[in-house]
């Protein structure tokens, strides 16, 4: 499956409809919400997403006027799911002090660009250590000796 937010590029007819409001963009929050439940929906039903988001080219980048874009989407969804998983882990885990461990090569993720889901916790009181282990699969991390997944939906369809 690919999943993609909407894009809207100068000279098609929904850019048209965009400018006088006829066609509502959704926030930016809001479809990064609705693409981490629609990764969740997918694992849940063993469908592999092979991609997220379009391709990054320069056509693209010049002829954007609206809509949800970044060349590496699928990170920013899957950081969404790590900080969905943070926050039901601080509902259920007094501790300020965290213990995460994450799997090889998702650190980044678990963390998100320039540490913005680190920054989310400290915000609430906790302090967040994370490191990567070679015992856990990508999209399952530890906190506090809990083990996690991150692919929990939250939306109800």
């Amino acid at each position: 499956m690919r999943i993609y937010p909407t894009v809207v590029l100068e000279g098609t007819a929904l850019a048209e409809h965009c400018r006088p409001g006829v066609y509502p963009l959704l926030s930016e929050e809001a479809v990064l919400d609705f693409c981490a439940d629609a990764l969740c929906r997918c694992d849940a039903e063993g469908v592999r997403v092979i991609r997220m988001g379009l391709h990054d080219t320069p056509t693209i980048r010049a002829r954007m006027v609206a809509g949800y874009y970044h060349p590496a989407y699928r990170e920013l969804v899957e950081s969404r799911l790590y900080l969905r998983t943070l926050l039901a882990a601080a509902q259920e885990d007094n501790a300020r002090e965290w213990e995460v461990l994450t799997a090889k090569g998702t650190l980044s993720k678990l963390l998100r660009h320039r540490g913005g889901n680190r920054a989310h916790l400290q915000e609430k009181g906790i302090t967040l250590r994370a490191k990567e282990s070679e015992i856990f699969a990508p999209g399952f991390l530890q906190i506090n000796g809990t083990v996690r997944t991150i692919y929990t939906p939250i939306r109800q369809s």
